[in-house]
């Protein structure tokens, strides 16, 4: 919410530019996507989820009160769905928070993020995940799959009571597990490779750097040490 809100000095910053996509996905009750409307009042906001929830995101986000955000039917993994939220405009922004809980949606919410962002400029895309660490084992899978087809690194804060030191959006935050916000932008070259239809194979990094051999990204596991270290 700090993030999204511009409460605070970020790197990188969150631009939106008037007339700009921001796109939620698994958007819940809306309430994080709701929260940048607010603050970017210029920006177009779409929350969607499951053709299920939409009617709720409908009722909390009435057009009177949120002039600027719709609501669309987003499934993961459904290309229709992608393509038809991708008709409007592509999203400067696709964002979405506590989406990695869950193994059998990591494929799924990944070929999301591939649709989304498979343009003819895929680097002009921010994705932007919020993630509290559960059950690390089975959600490293997710970020070893996600780094081969997108750079991110965590986002930063400058801590105004701190002498101005930056340190990680997100970190010494309450309750169990350690909260990461990245940002990540898609792979220019990736664009080129072929996406397996397999989810067991997508997940497994077939297709990636334009190989069938099964492979990984560590960059998730080099934060986590680097944050160790520290």
């Amino acid at each position: 919410m700090r993030y999204v809100r511009a409460q605070g000095t970020f790197d990188p910053p969150l631009r939106l530019t008037a007339g700009a996509v921001a796109l939620e996905l698994g958007a819940g009750t809306g309430a994080a996507g709701l929260a940048l409307a607010a603050a970017h009042p210029l920006a177009r906001v779409l929350l969607t989820d499951l053709p299920g929830v939409c009617p709720l995101l409908r009722a909390n986000a009435p057009a009177a009160a949120y002039p600027n955000v719709q609501v669309r039917a987003l499934a993961w993994g459904c290309a229709a769905h992608a393509r038809e939220v991708l008709r409007a405009a592509p999203p400067a922004l696709v964002f979405g928070s506590d989406l990695v809980y869950f193994p059998a949606l990591h494929a799924p919410l990944l070929r999301t993020l591939l649709q989304l962002t498979g343009g003819a400029e895929p680097a002009r895309t921010e994705v932007l995940l919020a993630y509290r660490v559960r059950e690390l084992q089975k959600e490293a899978p997710f970020w070893a799959a996600f780094g081969l087809w997108f750079v991110f690194a965590p986002v930063l804060v400058q801590e105004a009571g701190a002498g101005g030191r930056w340190t990680r959006l997100g970190a010494g935050s309450e309750g169990d597990g350690e909260v990461y916000v990245f940002s990540a932008r898609r792979r220019a070259e990736s664009v080129g490779w072929e996406v397996p239809e397999d989810d067991g194979e997508l997940l497994e990094g077939v297709e990636a750097r334009g190989t069938r051999v099964r492979k990984g990204d560590d960059a998730f596991e080099l934060l986590l040490l680097m944050g160790v270290e520290e």
